[in-house]
């Protein structure tokens, strides 16, 4: 997020330079606060969970996103039942937000 940029701006900013696509936020549901280790660093992060969807349907029918920034990353499509699904969401407390 950059200084003076709100959240719902900085997602949109972030999915439009990641992956090249337009989204329609339709909600914050919460705040996620997450102290972790990461490569034997320790980090802190503060998470705005958005409930959200892209601007382009056909974008759901694709197997999987191309990143178009510096390194690339592909985003891929997982089932997700809910909590407890082997598929991990990050960070931890996401999925608790979501589900109510």
């Amino acid at each position: 997020m950059d200084f003076g940029e709100r959240g719902e701006d900085a997602v949109k900013r972030e999915l439009a330079e990641e992956i090249g696509a337009a989204i329609i936020v339709d909600c914050q549901v919460g705040v996620v606060e997450n102290i972790f280790v990461y490569d034997g660093r320790p980090g802190h992060e503060i998470a705005l969970i958005y409930v959200a969807q892209f601007a382009d349907d056909r974008l759901y029918s694709l197997d999987e996103l191309a990143g178009i920034e510096d390194d690339p990353v592909d985003a891929l499509w997982h089932p997700w039942v809910g909590p407890g699904s082997e598929v991990p969401v990050y960070p931890p407390g996401a999925v608790e937000l979501l589900g109510r």
